[in-house]
């Protein structure tokens, strides 16, 4: 569901935003011009930014989410997803594929989403095993 926002820029020019309450950003702009025509601008991706958190609530989530990432790079096969949560976070990460580096290191790329406050954050990233075992995003 969206919102139509009207704004009027004197009487040659119309703007329409439609607000998206569950992306919280506008998802369509469409200018409306009296001589010439429409311009639209569609938001075709979007990264919602974590809200500002305590120190300690912020330190907990990231070692928690570090501990998943971990395990499902270590334990789970491409396309199996590792799901866990907290009181205040719900984590999950998939493994996409698994490659190896010009350096000879094992890399994967995945996708993550993380659940807080009824909102998800979902993103993509590239870890790759150290000598001594654990991933290290890149």
């Amino acid at each position: 569901m969206t919102y139509p926002i009207h704004c009027y820029k004197g009487i040659k020019r119309q703007r329409t935003w439609y607000y998206a309450p569950k992306v919280g950003h506008y998802i369509l702009k469409v200018d409306r011009y009296k001589a010439k025509d429409a311009k639209r601008v569609e938001l075709i991706k979007h990264k919602l930014k974590m809200p500002k958190l305590s120190p300690q609530l912020s330190k907990k989530i990231k070692t928690f989410y570090k501990a998943v990432l971990q395990e499902a790079l270590q334990t789970k096969t491409s396309g199996t997803a590792l799901k866990k949560s907290s009181q205040e976070v719900e984590i999950s990460v998939t493994p996409l594929r698994t490659f190896k580096a010009e350096n000879g290191r094992y890399c994967r790329d995945y996708e993550r989403n993380l659940t807080f406050q009824q909102r998800s954050y979902p993103a993509k990233g590239t870890a790759c095993k150290e000598p001594g075992g654990s991933w290290v995003r890149i």
